[in-house]
């Protein structure tokens, strides 16, 4: 049976129940990095309040192992997970994953893409790559009716012909899906100004969510200093969605170090 899905008319003057939106992208650290003092079992805590807090309705984590998406997905009850193993497409290897509040959207279709010249092959690498790269991707139903797209990728670290290809594999991807307010998370491994991120918002087609003021750096190496820098971890969003807010969340642990190597960017959203 195909589920039917009624959208109510508001009264006059209240907000629509899906116009505005948190959305937050964070690149979590592996848990089996050799991170001495800063390894996942000491700041894994530190890490799930965090996210908690923000409570987000759309978040993109990045650098998660199997295990991490679990332990995120218990902290978030109310939320769906959508991704896979970037190596063989199952659980082995990080995750670019989604998690959506399940009372928001809901996933009408949705997977994962290699940013490669083969990009429905598991464990595929993009030109000049050492280790697969992925998007994940997911067409959702909101709970008025309306449908939008959400992206989550983290790019090569290293080529740049890997990130570029990632940039307009997205870019693609999204313009194949036309009327779909749009989002695109993920720890893109370059600033905005870079090519990458540069064809996704060619033509106004995008627009990074950039904080207002303050330093942008967003990668700390466990330096809760390190706030200069690129800000390469980006939320962006398409016309459908105006931009309330967006900021660098640079909490900390008890212990007065950052929950990740990276700060996460949260956003609030309007869907206009």
């Amino acid at each position: 049976m195909v589920p039917v899905l009624l959208a109510l008319a508001m009264p006059a003057g209240q907000r629509p129940v899906d116009s505005e939106w948190t959305v937050m992208t964070y690149n979590i650290r592996f848990a089996t990095a050799p991170d001495g003092e800063n390894s996942w079992p000491n700041r894994k805590e530190a890490l799930l309040d965090l996210v908690r807090r923000h409570d987000p309705d759309v978040l993109g984590v990045q650098e998660a192992l199997a295990s991490q998406v679990e332990e995120i997905a218990a902290a978030l009850p109310g939320h769906d997970v959508l991704g896979v193993g970037r190596d063989d497409g199952l659980r082995k290897g990080e995750f670019s994953a989604v998690f959506t509040r399940r009372s928001r959207l809901g996933l009408r279709e949705g997977g994962t893409r290699w940013v490669s010249e083969t990009p429905d092959r598991p464990g595929s690498l993009g030109p000049g790559a050492r280790i697969p790269r992925v998007f994940v991707w997911g067409e959702f139903f909101t709970d008025s009716g309306r449908r939008v797209l959400v992206m989550n990728a983290h790019l090569d670290h290293q080529s740049a012909d890997a990130r570029l290809l990632g940039g307009r594999a997205m870019r693609a991807w999204a313009d194949a899906r036309p009327g779909r307010p749009a989002l695109v998370l993920g720890d893109f491994n370059c600033p905005p100004d870079a090519p990458p991120v540069q064809v996704l918002t060619q033509g106004d087609r995008f627009t990074v969510a950039t904080p207002p003021s303050g330093p942008l750096g967003t990668f700390n190496g466990f330096d809760p200093t390190r706030t200069g820098g690129d800000m390469i971890d980006l939320v962006l969003h398409c016309s459908g969605w105006s931009l309330v807010e967006a900021k660098i969340d640079r909490t900390l642990t008890p212990e007065g170090r950052p929950p990740s190597d990276h700060f996460p960017v949260v956003a609030r959203l309007r869907l206009d």
